[in-house]
């Protein structure tokens, strides 16, 4: 890195007040998680901006301060396609789910399944909810941080992601939701700090086009982390203005970090790797000081996902699977039990971080299998219609088998496994509710 030695004062400056001004916040915001309640919702009494800033910090995270730019340099402005599913399937989930997310207090994805359902239909959701989507999700933040660490300070990477994973799960542990989200908000104020400074080659053929179309639409709709921020909400009108919001600053900052890939083809030789733009572009063009500002961004970035990822998982293993054992149950609404839930999982992520070695392709592979599994089970059970418990289970079953299948045939014409899964989960549901009421002597399906 050009500015590396000369960097490194500035960049402890930097490290120090983000460090300060972060635990300052958490002991503040995480005085009131004396409860499971107010750990997991903050009483359901948080406002807009500790709403908005939420939302805002989660979304841009790695994905968007390190993979937009990568995917501006090597594709031009051609990835903003991925904002149209995103804003559409983000604003159906406000608009027709926030009032029923918000009057349940939902805290997760299979929750609301259990409750309409039964505890059946709820297990291959929480495995794939808690167990791989939101680790892998804080594993992608614990890499990062950890290559951020080891390529500021000079420590070795594994020690940068110990590091990194002690600082995530002490302060989710301690401050819960209102700590994530107030801290969330703070960290919010770094990554448009950093944005402000100053500072295309091939696109995908059609099947590449309807991939990322589906890939990151759907999902929005079971997005936990949206869900969480709904039912925490003061009320529904704030709900739906500060996620709206912070959705809207999510896109100014993608189109903005797509914008400075683009401009980076200028300035850096078509051999650089795309994960590598962002921090050659800031060693090559920014001050010591600047820079250091944008490693504190992009380091708050990191560490927001991180949070918010192990809060999330961590609900669903106290609420959807201690339930399940009747020895544990009563520890269901237990403080003590969250903030274990939070350092087994954050654990968990860790050894994830250790051991792959293509996070962000286990990332993109977890979110088609999750929505394939998920996406017609919580559109059931968003409806009126009393679907047996029997076709829930098949749908996911025959979603997610499907999808797995089609990856361990090589995703056969380059299609993502996301469109068979969602198809033949599509159909698995009422087939096998047609199955169940012909064998009650019932000609009507639900």
């Amino acid at each position: 890195m050009a500015h590396s030695v000369e960097a490194i004062p500035a960049t402890w400056v930097w490290a120090a007040v983000f460090v300060a001004s972060i635990v300052a916040v958490a002991v503040l915001a995480g005085r009131g998680a004396r409860s499971s309640e107010s750990f997991e919702l903050g009483r359901g009494v948080l406002g807009f901006w500790p709403l908005f800033g939420s939302v805002f910090a989660t979304n841009v995270g790695a994905a968007v301060l390190v993979g937009a730019v990568g995917y501006g340099f090597e594709s031009g402005a051609f990835f903003a396609i991925v904002m149209i599913p995103q804003a559409i399937f983000t604003g159906l989930l406000l608009w027709l789910w926030a009032p029923r997310i918000h009057r349940m207090r939902l805290r997760s994805v299979p929750e609301l399944i259990e409750r309409r359902f039964g505890a059946a239909g709820a297990v291959v959701p929480t495995l794939l909810v808690a167990l791989m989507l939101m680790a892998s999700l804080a594993a992608m933040q614990i890499v990062g941080m950890g290559a951020l660490l080891a390529t500021l300070f000079g420590i070795d990477a594994t020690m940068g992601m110990f590091l990194s994973a002690a600082l995530a799960i002490g302060f989710t542990m301690w401050s819960g939701l209102p700590g994530v989200a107030w801290t969330d908000a703070w960290r919010a104020l770094w990554i448009a700090a950093a944005d402000a400074l100053p500072a295309p080659r091939g696109a995908p053929g059609t099947i590449g086009i309807v991939n990322l179309l589906v890939l990151f639409g759907p999902f929005y709709l079971v997005w936990q982390t949206t869900w969480q921020r709904i039912a925490a909400a003061r009320d529904l009108a704030t709900a739906r203005r500060a996620i709206g919001w912070g959705w809207v600053a999510t896109f100014v900052i993608f189109a903005a970090a797509l914008a400075l890939g683009m401009m980076a083809t200028r300035l850096l030789g078509a051999q650089t790797p795309p994960d590598q733009v962002l921090g050659a572009l800031v060693s090559a063009t920014l001050h010591p000081a600047a820079a250091g500002l944008m490693w504190g961004a992009l380091f708050a970035a990191m560490a927001t996902g991180a949070t918010s990822f192990l809060l999330s998982g961590a609900i669903n293993l106290v609420n959807d699977v201690l339930p399940k054992f009747a020895g544990l149950s009563r520890y269901r609404h237990s403080l003590g039990a969250a903030r274990l839930a939070v350092l087994g999982l954050g654990l968990f992520s860790l050894i994830l971080a250790l051991e792959a070695s293509a996070i962000l392709a286990l990332y993109f592979r977890i979110i088609a299998l999750t929505t394939a599994a998920l996406l017609w089970p919580v559109v059931a059970a968003m409806g009126s219609r009393d679907w047996p418990p029997s076709a829930i289970v098949a749908s996911q079953m025959a979603g997610l088998g499907t999808a797995l299948l089609w990856i361990a045939a090589g995703n056969p014409f380059g299609i993502n496994e996301i469109l068979p899964g969602l198809g033949a989960g599509g159909i698995a549901m009422p087939l096998m509710a047609r199955v169940r009421v012909r064998r009650q002597g019932d000609r009507t399906p639900p």
